[in-house]
């Protein structure tokens, strides 16, 4: 696994007690780092959009609304799911961009270059979302968009759309506590006359013996007030 710098071990800590007040000196003396190190990783971390309260003889707080997607956070989720050889795996496959002009088209030049070695990809908005029959999808900031790759099938095992949809429908009806709507024909969900998620799934396969090798699983979700790290953590540890 990749070494973690001092900003992320200080998001880490910051994540863990979110709402709660974390003194300088106890992070420098946690993470065996100098005061100045801390700060410089609080001020990078507030530069980078993390609502972060600093309270002279209290220390920093990191707001308990926020909920900037980042590997730092989702471990923090999947971490009261998953045991602990479950977190490393998953964490160890995921990438977190800004933006991308498309998380399927990113995975599928990962899949041919396997320049990052990851399997997870997410961004926290895309440029030229697609969705079903090449329609645009709008994918702002503050919604969720990732692609997961899976392509270490095991014998005789198929994920097939209506299962994918009925997975990410299920988790999310219970967390937003509402009842959801899958439109098995397109793959989107829906709660009440709102489109919360779309679902683009992509196959690659070996053509010589017309056999299917792996899937690309996008996954758009937006205009839902659920955690968007706790999501990412439960969906990526069902489906992958």
């Amino acid at each position: 696994m990749k070494k973690m710098t001092t900003r992320d071990h200080v998001l880490s800590v910051l994540e863990h007690n979110k709402g709660k007040y974390v003194t300088g000196t106890a992070l420098a003396d946690e993470l065996k780092v100098s005061r100045n190190a801390i700060w410089k990783a609080i001020n990078s971390l507030k530069e980078d959009g993390y609502s972060i309260e600093s309270v002279n003889n209290k220390g920093y707080c990191l707001d308990t609304s926020n909920d900037r997607v980042s590997v730092v956070a989702i471990k923090e989720a999947l971490t009261d799911i998953c045991d602990k050889n479950d977190v490393e795996r998953i964490i160890d496959s995921i990438i977190v961009f800004d933006s991308l002009e498309s998380t399927n088209l990113t995975a599928k030049l990962e899949l041919i270059t396997g320049s990052m070695n990851k399997k997870i990809i997410i961004a926290r908005k895309q440029t030229a979302g697609v969705g079903h029959g090449s329609k645009v999808f709008d994918s702002p900031e503050g919604g969720i968009y990732m692609s997961i790759i899976i392509d270490d099938l095991q014998a005789g095992k198929t994920l097939s759309s209506s299962f994918i949809g009925n997975t990410v429908k299920n988790i999310i009806e219970k967390m937003s506590r509402q009842t959801a709507v899958l439109d098995k024909k397109y793959n989107r969900i829906s709660i009440g006359n709102k489109k919360v998620c779309g679902i683009l799934t992509e196959y690659f396969a070996d053509l010589e013996t017309n056999t299917i090798n792996g899937y690309i699983i996008g996954i758009g979700i937006r205009n839902i007030d659920i955690p968007k790290n706790e999501l990412i953590a439960r969906i990526v540890n069902q489906l992958k």
